[in-house]
């Protein structure tokens, strides 16, 4: 049951404002949150793999190329360290895992 619901309806009322505002925080929104999903469906992916996945799948490719313009690996290293710091997933040695 929740007792204190103003700062959550505050926080969740402030969101499309703040996207409004900014076209690129829409983007690392929905690229992030893709990425998340795929590590709670599959459960984990090494580390050393996720380079990889950005480069294979299109949206990841494609977002990278029009927004981001950065390699593969630092696409990669961004991904996870959005998804570590949402606390979605956590690095587990060499592997990611779905928290």
């Amino acid at each position: 049951m929740f007792t204190d619901s103003a700062p959550a309806l505050a926080r969740a009322s402030a969101k499309p404002e703040a996207f409004a505002e900014d076209d690129m925080k829409i983007v690392k929104s929905v690229v992030k949150g893709m990425f998340i999903y795929l590590i709670m469906w599959r459960e984990e992916m090494a580390l050393s793999d996720v380079p990889a996945y950005v480069d294979r799948i299109g949206v990841h490719r494609d977002y990278n190329a029009l927004f981001f313009r950065i390699s593969d690996g630092a696409s990669a290293n961004w991904l996870v360290n959005e998804a570590v710091r949402a606390g979605t997933v956590r690095i587990d040695g060499a592997i990611l895992r779905a928290a």
